[in-house]
C-alpha cells in the first residue's frame, strides 16, 4: 500500500504520481525574482532536488535530499543545466531528522560551499522566528511538470496562500506537526502546489525563506496542502552551525 504522504523529490518513482502540471499549477518564472533558488544537484550532474542560497558559504536543503562533496549547486540560472556550477564541501542534517511524530519531522540540511558561489545569488534571509506568516507567498522549483513527464527545464513558480497550522492539521492529520512544518494550499480548487523535484526549494515571502518543500499526498494531489519544513523554527540550529546566513 502506498503511504499517503511522499517526498516530493525527483527521484520518487513514477508510479507515484499521477499526471500534473508545472510546479503544479504555477509556470515559468525569472530567477532574477528568486535569485536565492538553486538546483541541488547529484554527483552526475543530475537535477534531484532544489536548494536555497542562505548566504556567507550556506545553502539550505531538505534533510531527505541526502548529498554528500560529490554534489554540486546551480545558480542564477532559470533554464538549470547551464552552469557554472558551485562546489560542496559538506551536508550537515539535522540530528533529529526523521525523529519524532509526523511524516519526515526536522527535514533540513544545512550545505557547506567549497570555493566560490558561482552565479552570483542574492542569499534569501532566513525567518527569524517558527511563527507562521500567513498570507501568500511564492513556490518555485524545477519539479516534474507531470508524473510522466521529464523535469522541466524553465524554473516554475506560482504564488499560494500560506494556510493556518490548524487547518493543515485538519486536512493531513498526525501526518502535519507544526513544530517543524508549515503547509501551502489553495482552498478555492487552484491547480497550484508542489511536485516530484521541487523537494529542498524555498516558500518565500519578500525575500524571507519560511520554508523547504519537504512532502505531499501521493499523486501531488493539489486537493491536499504541499507540506514545507518551517525554517523558522530552525533559525538557532542554523545560526549555530554557520557563519554569515541573513538572519541570523
Amino acid at each position: 500500500m502506498v503511504s499517503v504522504a511522499v517526498y516530493l523529490l525527483a527521484l520518487v518513482p513514477l508510479a507515484l504520481c499521477s499526471p500534473t502540471s508545472h510546479i503544479v499549477g504555477g509556470g515559468p518564472v525569472d530567477i532574477a525574482e528568486y535569485n536565492y533558488q538553486g538546483s541541488y544537484r547529484t554527483g552526475t550532474g543530475s537535477h534531484s532536488c532544489g536548494c536555497v542560497f542562505v548566504g556567507g558559504q550556506f545553502a539550505l536543503t531538505a534533510g531527505h535530499c541526502g548529498g554528500s562533496s560529490a554534489y554540486t549547486m546551480e545558480f542564477g540560472n532559470s533554464n538549470r543545466g547551464t552552469g557554472p556550477y558551485t562546489n560542496i564541501a559538506a551536508v550537515l542534517r539535522h540530528p533529529d531528522y526523521n525523529v519524532g511524530p509526523g511524516f519526515t519531522p526536522n527535514d533540513i540540511s544545512i550545505v557547506t560551499i567549497s570555493g566560490a558561489v558561482q552565479g552570483n545569488p542574492t542569499a534569501g534571509v532566513i525567518a527569524p522566528n517558527a511563527d507562521n506568516p500567513g498570507g501568500s507567498g511564492w513556490i518555485t522549483g524545477w519539479g516534474r511538470t507531470c508524473g510522466s513527464c521529464a523535469l522541466p527545464i524553465a524554473l516554475q513558480g506560482t504564488q499560494i496562500p500560506i494556510i493556518s497550522d490548524a487547518q493543515c492539521s485538519e486536512l493531513h492529520g498526525t501526518s502535519f506537526q507544526a513544530s517543524s512544518m508549515i503547509c501551502v494550499w489553495d482552498a478555492d480548487g487552484q491547480d497550484i502546489g508542489a511536485c516530484n523535484g521541487d523537494s529542498g526549494g524555498p516558500l518565500g515571502v519578500d525575500g524571507t525563506i519560511y520554508g523547504l518543500t519537504s512532502w505531499g499526498r501521493s499523486g501531488c494531489l493539489t486537493t491536499f496542502p504541499s507540506a514545507y519544513n518551517r525554517v523558522g523554527a530552525f533559525n538557532s540550529w542554523i545560526c549555530a552551525n554557520s557563519e554569515g546566513v541573513s538572519g541570523c
